[in-house]
């Protein structure tokens, strides 16, 4: 049909830069926030940052005419990424990045609690928490989360999809590696787990959080 970034075996055609990539623009501080965490060492460790736009939000985009908000929209506004750093290294970039905002919750991959950190008896996540980050547990199930990412770049009647990015360099290597992410030819409703995942799978544990957080919530930045 013309749309050359359309391939046999891609899980998220309906992914547009068009679409889901916007301008970026200023992140409310009464808007509800929260996010998603990947952790790796030699592979990147991801964090993902969200916020929920109520209904009805006029946002100013520079260069632009204000835009209001016809549906509630989920925006991925920043991303951390760090490879071959320590997990209090990275704990600490994190905390400074949020930095005053009300950060909801931290959802993370689940193996933060079985891999073994740096300091004896210590797992991964008992050293981010020394660092001042607790995290919580992410939902891992993949086939749920795959349906999740679906929903949320779904083109709605009104509104547009749920799910808008920033176009921010930092975003960029989701918004580079999430269209391109291949189906696992054994089990073709998932990602294939070799793929160049990190960033979906950060984002992943977001969006299945983010029903937990209100369009209404409002909390103090």
């Amino acid at each position: 049909d013309g749309d050359w970034s359309v391939f046999t075996g891609q899980v998220f055609q309906t992914f547009s830069e068009l679409v889901h990539v916007k301008r970026p623009f200023r992140i409310d501080p009464g808007w509800a926030k929260w996010c998603g965490l990947d952790y790796g060492y030699a592979d990147p460790t991801v964090c993902t940052w969200f916020a929920r736009i109520p209904k009805g939000t006029e946002i100013q985009v520079e260069y632009q005419k204000p835009l209001v908000t016809t549906e509630h929209h989920v925006v991925l506004y920043r991303t951390f990424t760090a490879r071959q750093m320590l997990a209090q290294d990275q704990a600490m970039n994190i905390a400074m990045l949020s930095s005053g905002e009300r950060i909801g919750g931290v959802y993370a991959d689940p193996s933060m609690w079985a891999h073994r950190g740096q300091a004896a008896g210590m797992t991964v996540a008992d050293e981010y928490a020394a660092a001042g980050v607790n995290l919580t547990r992410a939902n891992n199930d993949r086939l749920e989360g795959v349906q999740r990412v679906h929903r949320a770049l779904a083109h709605a009647p009104y509104g547009g999809p749920e799910l808008w990015i920033l176009d921010t360099p930092e975003n960029h290597d989701l918004i580079r590696t999430l269209p391109g992410l291949p189906a696992d030819p054994v089990r073709p409703e998932d990602v294939l787990k070799s793929s160049d995942d990190h960033w979906y799978d950060s984002a992943r544990y977001g969006l299945m959080a983010s029903d937990g957080y209100s369009p209404s919530q409002r909390t103090s930045g």
